[in-house]
């Protein structure tokens, strides 16, 4: 049986919270605590080129997906292809990182791709505006 949690009294400091609810980073995932990797997020980059993604983006998870979209940006030529049918969510983290990565593609005359979004996913895309910019296959 766990003690009673400690009440601070007048004039005296509050005790210290201890936890720590940071997501763990590997290679190209984030996992959220409690939560197998694969199902907060991962990205990988199939042979063909095409980023794949696979779970939830946002604040926390945004960087991870930045860091592989960047790079198809940077080393690659012709479009680049983000298959987002198994993205269960996407906040405006998601969509930021989505919107800095068509700049320069756009400059380049090449097109950022989504491919197949769940209607959840779809639908933010469309309130914010992304759909204006990019290709969305079904």
């Amino acid at each position: 049986m766990s003690s009673p949690a400690r009440v601070a009294t007048a004039g005296e400091p509050p005790p210290p919270v201890v936890s720590d609810t940071r997501p763990l980073r590997s290679e190209l995932a984030w996992t959220a605590v409690g939560e197998p990797e694969e199902q907060y997020l991962t990205v990988s980059t199939d042979p063909d080129g095409t980023v794949v993604v696979t779970g939830e983006v946002d604040l926390f998870s945004a960087p991870t997906l930045e860091q592989v979209v960047r790079a198809a940006v940077e080393g690659g030529e012709g479009n680049v292809v983000i298959d987002l049918a198994r993205v269960r969510f996407m906040d405006s983290a998601g969509l930021n990182i989505l919107i800095r990565c068509f700049k320069p593609l756009d400059e380049q005359g090449r097109r950022l791709v989504l491919r197949s979004p769940q209607d959840t996913v779809r639908r933010t895309l469309e309130l914010g505006g992304i759909t204006t910019l990019v290709d969305v296959e079904t």
